[in-house]
């Protein structure tokens, strides 16, 4: 889970920082060549996969912990 606060913190922070450059610098959108907008949608992905990793990480831990208890329950009987 905390791979997954990392990885999105670190999307977030590339997002805004090339967000800015690129409005700083008054690039207009290319669909070649280096462009801080094509980056920010690399950082934007790179926070939706950490987004999903935290998600789904914390939803696998629960169902875990459940299915330990289940089982320990029937162990005692």
């Amino acid at each position: 889970m905390l791979a997954g606060c990392f990885v999105q913190l670190a999307g977030v922070c590339g997002f805004v920082t090339y967000l800015t450059l690129a409005i700083l610098n008054e690039q207009g959108l290319i669909i070649e060549g280096p462009g801080f907008y094509l980056t920010c949608v690399w950082c934007f992905m790179t926070w939706k996969w950490g987004f999903l990793m935290l998600y789904f990480s914390r939803s696998y831990k629960r169902l875990y912990l459940s299915e330990g208890r289940y089982s320990t329950q029937i162990d005692d009987k």
